[in-house]
């Protein structure tokens, strides 16, 4: 395997807690039962209820045409299998929005997608599981990184630069068709993996840089800058949102906060996000039925939409208790609230 392919930055965040004791599908994505992580509290968990930790890799190709070839210089099936042998169990995809719109906002490249789906299924043939990312890293190729379609110092240090800065704070305000783009791009890569075995989520944007006034950031100490992140990143991240939405109303969606709080301990400024209520659960055999706490006051104010499968709504509309009454035979069931 090639260093440069993936970047191959180690996220020791994992190492599977438990291991399936069938082989895997010769291929994954035909599986009907496509394995997916979900959240349950503070943990990752598998579609069995185990806690998942998950030790992986960056695979990330950062230089056009931002995908790896199917060379030894790229990434194979034996790079996959090397990766499986040696204990890892998860990998970042870097399907980054440069090459998903590589020419203008709005306008998807299916031959990207394929191309990465090549890389998806070999990972997903070894019970690995992915983190589609829109990596980047300051922002562009003029500033010597990569992630966004295009618009010289040395990396990292072009974050401390006016330029940079000055480019993010564009980007946080534009609101416009630049971020449609941005949506329109989860989109695309949401409808092609929705249903991709060995799922782990979505990651809107790596390392989001705060801009203009990163220095508030990390002075004074264990205090960061939370209005960058609710103000200006979650307004961003919740568009992008939108679009992963639009195509996938289950999987995983991860913000990440401004660049300069990560491993520091200073608190985020991310709120809830209003109305983002989705949740799976297996029923059990026995029991009454499961209910689940509605905060009215902060996020349904006018009472909310509930979409179920696997169970019925027992409870009153916009109750602050919601009841299911789990169907029987349902091997799983999803929950959705949308604010009215």
């Amino acid at each position: 395997m090639n260093p440069v392919v993936c970047g191959l930055a180690v996220l020791g965040i994992l190492s599977s807690a438990g291991c399936m004791e069938s082989p895997p599908p010769a291929d994954a994505r035909a599986s009907t039962d496509a394995p997916r992580l979900r959240r349950e509290g503070p943990w990752l968990v598998d579609p069995l209820g185990r806690v998942v930790l998950v030790h992986g890799m960056n695979l990330i190709w950062k230089t056009a045409p931002h995908v790896p070839p199917d060379t030894p210089a790229g990434f194979t099936a034996a790079d996959a299998r090397w990766l499986a042998q040696h204990g890892f169990n998860g990998a970042r995809i870097g399907t980054l929005w440069a090459g998903v719109m590589p020419r203008e906002a709005g306008e998807v490249d299916p031959a990207y997608l394929e191309q990465w789906d090549r890389v998806v299924r070999l990972l997903a043939a070894q019970r690995i599981w992915m983190l589609f990312d829109f990596h980047q890293d300051q922002m562009s190729p003029q500033f010597q990184g990569e992630g966004l379609p295009p618009p010289q110092f040395g990396f990292p240090f072009n974050y401390f630069t006016p330029q940079v800065s000055e480019l993010f704070d564009k980007l946080w305000a534009e609101r416009g068709p630049v971020w449609d783009g941005f949506r329109d791009a989860w989109t695309a890569v949401a409808a092609r993996w929705k249903d991709q075995p060995y799922h782990m989520g979505y990651d809107l944007l790596n390392e989001p840089w705060s801009g203009q006034e990163w220095p508030s950031c990390i002075f004074p100490p264990a205090v960061g800058c939370p209005d960058a992140d609710r103000d200006e990143i979650q307004p961003f991240m919740e568009h992008g949102l939108a679009g992963v939405r639009r195509a996938d109303p289950h999987n995983l969606v991860w913000f990440e906060p401004q660049l300069l709080s990560g491993g520091t301990g200073a608190p985020t400024g991310f709120v809830p996000v209003a109305g983002e209520f989705r949740y799976r659960y297996t029923p059990r055999a026995a029991g009454g039925p499961t209910e689940i706490f509605v905060p009215l006051a902060v996020h349904y104010p006018k009472g909310y939409r509930v979409e179920v499968q696997g169970a019925r709504v027992v409870s009153a509309a916009d109750a602050p208790a919601l009841l299911l009454e789990n169907l029987a035979g349902a091997a799983e069931v999803s929950v959705a609230l949308a604010p009215l």
